[in-house]
Formats: structure tokens, sequence, C-alpha cells
């Protein structure tokens, strides 16, 4: 019987992980990329952020466009992305940090459009999308994202939109909260945890 029980796991591995795409979303800063990181190595899944490729070579200038040609241009992105990681699939996990809803997310935000008008204009490139098989969103105090921040550096313009501006930070966490709900994604804290324990909590979540 607990040889039985050893096969059963292994198949639950093969079936619900082997394959399964993961997306790590949240504020610019909070620690996706390196939470990612750490956790793809301890899953054995490949670990990608996007933009990717061609993409990451033309973002340095994207942010001097108009909102409208930055949410074009990540939403090609995410295609391009979405190519690359179905591929992936195939023989590993993929955790990504950072797809459609950090597009999704940020034009509401600077826009001042609602999450249904940004839906519906994120309409047609998301029926070419593959889509996650889970979600989950990092969260972490407004003292906590701070010090990440700080500690980050090489901020982009979009990075000091968001520290200059207490209330468009504000309106990214309320556009994540509504969609944790409707969609029924992970939130989860990382305040006053270590990347370590985050990391080990979020694994254990994801082999349950």
């Amino acid at each position: 019987m607990p040889e039985l029980s050893k096969i059963f796991k292994f198949y639950h591995y093969l079936v619900n992980i082997m394959h399964e795409f993961i997306v790590l979303e949240g504020l610019d800063g909070i620690g996706k990329s390196t939470i990612g990181k750490k956790l793809s190595e301890i899953m054995g899944a490949r670990f990608v952020e996007t933009p990717m490729g061609d993409f990451e070579l033309l973002k340095k200038n994207i942010f001097k466009k108009t909102f409208d040609i930055q949410f074009l241009y990540f939403m090609a992105s995410n295609l391009d992305a979405s190519y690359e990681i179905k591929k992936m699939t195939e023989d590993s996990p993929v955790i990504c940090a950072r797809y459609l809803y950090t597009t999704i997310v940020a034009y509401c935000t600077y826009t001042g459009a609602t999450l249904e008008q940004t839906m519906k204009k994120a309409a047609p490139f998301m029926q070419n999308l593959i889509m996650p098989d889970q979600t989950i969103v990092l969260h972490v105090s407004e003292t906590g994202w701070h010090q990440r921040m700080l500690g980050r550096g090489g901020f982009d313009a979009n990075d000091r939109r968001l520290l200059e501006n207490r209330k468009y930070r504000s309106r990214a966490v309320q556009i994540y909260d509504v969609l944790v709900e409707k969609e029924g994604w992970l939130k989860f804290d990382t305040t006053g945890r270590t990347i370590d324990e985050c990391v080990s909590e979020l694994y254990r979540f994801l082999r349950h």
C-alpha cells in the first residue's frame, strides 16, 4: 500500500503539476521575480518574466508613448510570451512574473478606465493567449513596498509613477483585490515574511 500511495502521488504530480502554468501578479517591486525564481528552482519549473526576447529590448522607450500605445505593446508582448510558454509547458511547469493582468491593471490604474472597459479592450488578444492554471497576487504593506522598491533601484518611468503617486498604488491594489474576488485567485501577503518563508508557503499551497 505505501508503494501504491507513492505511485498515486507521482501520477498527481504528472497530471496536475508537470504542465502547470503559474503566474505571479502584484505591484512592481513587490518581489514577483525573486520569489518566482526561487519557487521555480524547488518545483523544477521554468521561470520567465514578461516582456520576453525582442520585446524586452523595445521596453526601454515604451513609457514615453501614450497609454494606449503602451497597452498595445504589452498585449503584443503577452502574445509573444504565450507562444513560448505554451511550448515550455509541454515538458515542464512554468512560473511567470507579470502577464496579461499586469497590463490590464496598469491600464486601469493610469487611465482611469474601468476594469470592464479594459477587459473589453483586451478581449481580442485574450482569445489567443494561453491562460494560467494558477494566478497568485502578491501583497505587502505600504511600508514594506517602499523598502523593497528603494532597495531594488534602477527605476523606469512606471516605477517612478508608482513611487510618486500613492493614488496610483492604491488604485492598482484595489483592482487586484476585485480580480482576486472575481477570479478566485490566491492573494498572498508577504508582509513580515522572508523570501524563503514566502517560497515555502507558496510551494505547499501549489503542491495541494
